[in-house]
């Protein structure tokens, strides 16, 4: 007879915390919330120029609407959360339709009312989804299909160059055919907007921010280098992101998660914005990208896997949390890369950008060793015992 674990704490089966409901259902709920976001994202910040005239603006207009959409996204996530609107399986399957809807109608009207509507409601729609597919979906199957799906957005951005509303096409049915199976599947979410009291440890936030900025202040300004220093035009450059990012799917599905290799993670992914600013070639500055996209994405897989350990609330609110944090930490990021790309030279605004980074990783590392990190093990080691 199977032993249950003391209250309060918590197991490093990360698996098994999952909630209850169809496999298949966390699947579809991970490819909507994937293809509604980061590859509806991709596309359009490969294409903002193409799609900026299709519908008759500039391709800076097309960027400050996705900007937005961002910004809305993470404001709706905390008052979803709070009055619980999406506590069923339904009514994630319903969000992330809207989501993929809303992607479509930018995809298939060219008029500038239309485009942004459709761009800002997606933007609503993902936020709480995408938080509601971390604390769901396996770690290492959610940042899988993220990358997966940036892949196959820039792949898709490539082809479609000169008819860019289609690949907005593709990312928008994508995601409402899955809303639709999850809908249908209606799968338990179990503890879903639960209030709890969280217990996490201190270097998680600025953990997470580091991240975000490291990603915003290499991945879009990288590509902006591409076009003008290397005459990368928009086809090339989703070919060569794609190529940056197939490291990153292959580090998300390996296993082992050690906590003491976030500090030369970060390091690594700071490094890789260096890189690019130093490349000899497009080939070198895309090694770049690569480098800091994948120290990124196993530093986000190693901190989930130890949140998951080390909080009693709701798994929900953490990543309400934490998903806020890192959105903010990648505006911040693109922010600096491009302000500081404008005064400088976005070669010396990339390796200014590693610094704060830098900065980030020696706090986590000191923060990491001390007296609640080794409470946090001690708490883990008796739920395993307990349980066994």
């Amino acid at each position: 007879m199977t032993t249950p674990p003391p209250t309060g704490a918590r197991s490093v089966d990360i698996r098994a915390e999952l909630p209850a409901g169809p496999r298949a259902a966390r699947w579809l709920l991970g490819i909507a919330a994937a293809a509604a976001g980061p590859m509806a994202g991709v596309e359009i910040a490969l294409l903002s120029a193409p799609l900026g005239g299709v519908i008759g603006v500039p391709g800076a207009v097309v960027g400050y609407i996705t900007l937005t959409a961002v910004v809305l996204g993470g404001l709706s996530v905390w008052p979803v959360q709070r009055f619980r609107l999406l506590g069923t399986g339904r009514g994630v399957g319903v969000a992330a339709v809207v989501a993929g809807l809303g992607v479509l109608v930018a995809g298939l009207f060219s008029s500038i009312p239309v485009f942004t509507c459709g761009v800002l409601v997606a933007g609503v729609a993902v936020g709480p989804l995408l938080v509601v597919a971390r604390a769901v979906v396996g770690v290492r199957e959610f940042y899988g299909t993220v990358c997966a799906a940036s892949i196959a957005g820039a792949v898709v951005a490539g082809l479609c160059t000169m008819r860019p509303g289609a690949a907005l096409l593709v990312a928008g049915a994508l995601a409402a055919v899955a809303g639709v199976g999850v809908a249908v599947l209606n799968p338990l979410l179990e503890g879903a907007g639960a209030p709890g009291e969280v217990r996490h440890a201190r270097w998680i936030w600025p953990g997470y921010s580091a991240i975000g900025f490291v990603l915003g202040a290499t991945v879009l300004p990288g590509l902006h280098l591409l076009l003008f220093r290397w005459n990368v035009l928009d086809a090339g450059r989703s070919y060569y992101l794609a190529a940056a990012l197939i490291p990153a799917l292959l580090m998300a599905l390996v296993g082992g998660y050690r906590i003491r290799a976030l500090v030369p993670l970060l390091i690594l992914a700071a490094g890789g914005g260096v890189l690019v600013a130093t490349g000899a070639n497009a080939w070198q500055a895309t090694i770049g990208i690569g480098v800091a996209v994948t120290a990124a994405i196993r530093c986000l897989i190693v901190m989930d896997h130890e949140a998951r350990e080390q909080i009693t609330a709701s798994g929900h609110f953490l990543g309400a949390g934490t998903g806020l944090v890192f959105t903010v930490g990648g505006l911040l990021g693109l922010g600096a890369g491009f302000g500081a790309g404008h005064l400088w030279g976005f070669g010396s605004a990339l390796t200014l950008c590693a610094l704060p980074v830098l900065l980030v990783a020696l706090v986590v590392g000191w923060v990491a060793a001390g007296p609640d990190r080794s409470t946090a093990s001690r708490t883990t080691e008796i739920a395993v015992e307990g349980g066994a």
